[in-house]
């Protein structure tokens, strides 16, 4: 912030507006930018009426709270380039002098001048009436910026509702995957345990078979290598009575 000589010293007499520090062409893009009109004073020196102008009016509470609340502020001392260049281009015929420019789309315009002492009250109402004279552009500047960020924030909401709805596509083609694996993995799984247990039942048969097979063999070659039984009243012969775990009865 600047004092309201458009120095950076601080003194009693820089207790003036929030001056932005910056050049004249940075104090209009940021009042475009704003879409506010740029409060500018000339600060000469040379002119005895400087000293009472930045005390009695800048300084004065109402107005510092008046065009920082309506203005982008702006101040420069004459004796500087920056300033003597916006001095030439609005060829002030009087000091101290105060002004009102517009910037919309880049385009510069004087809104007022006021050249000369006068009263912080004056000066508001000039500010004032200025203002609301000339508000058109940038009434329409903001309407067209609110215009635009409604339609960006639209396209933005477009675009996030596509964007989860592509998510959720794909979550849901995910899960669809993840399910369609699930079942393959447990059919596959049930697959294999029927197999097993197909395999392991034909084997248990399979073992069942030969043991019977062998059992039946042994009795049959047991049976063959026995010799032929005797008649029950041959001499020296006695009988011999077996009860099976069956319940079934074996003699000889």
């Amino acid at each position: 912030v600047l004092g309201v000589d458009g120095s950076e010293e601080t003194s009693e007499e820089t207790l003036g507006p929030e001056f932005l520090a910056a050049s004249h062409r940075e104090a209009l893009r940021e009042a475009q930018r704003q879409l506010k009109f740029l409060f500018v004073y000339l600060h000469s020196h040379d002119h005895a009426d400087a000293h009472a102008f930045c005390a009695d009016v800048l300084c004065d509470p109402a107005f510092k709270a008046f065009v920082n609340e309506r203005f982008v502020c702006w101040a420069g001392d004459v004796r500087r380039a920056d300033a003597h260049g916006l001095a030439v281009a609005l060829k002030p015929s009087a000091f101290p002098y105060a002004a009102l420019l517009q910037s919309v789309d880049g385009r510069a315009s004087l809104v007022m001048a006021c050249e000369g002492a006068t009263s912080a009250r004056d000066l508001m109402d000039l500010l004032d009436r200025a203002s609301d004279a000339h508000a058109a552009p940038l009434a329409a500047a903001r309407a067209a910026r609110a215009e635009n960020e409604l339609a960006r924030s639209l396209r933005d909401e477009q675009d996030a509702a596509f964007r989860e709805s592509l998510e959720a596509d794909a979550r849901r083609e995910a899960a669809a995957a993840a399910a369609a694996e699930e079942a393959s993995r447990l059919a596959e799984a049930e697959a294999r345990a029927a197999a097993e247990k197909a395999a392991a039942e034909a084997a248990a048969a399979e073992a069942l078979r030969a043991r019977e097979a062998l059992v039946a063999r042994r009795r049959l070659e047991k049976s063959q290598s026995m010799k032929t039984e005797p008649a029950a009243d041959a001499a020296g012969v006695c009988k011999v009575a077996v009860k099976l775990p069956g319940g079934a009865r074996r003699e000889r």
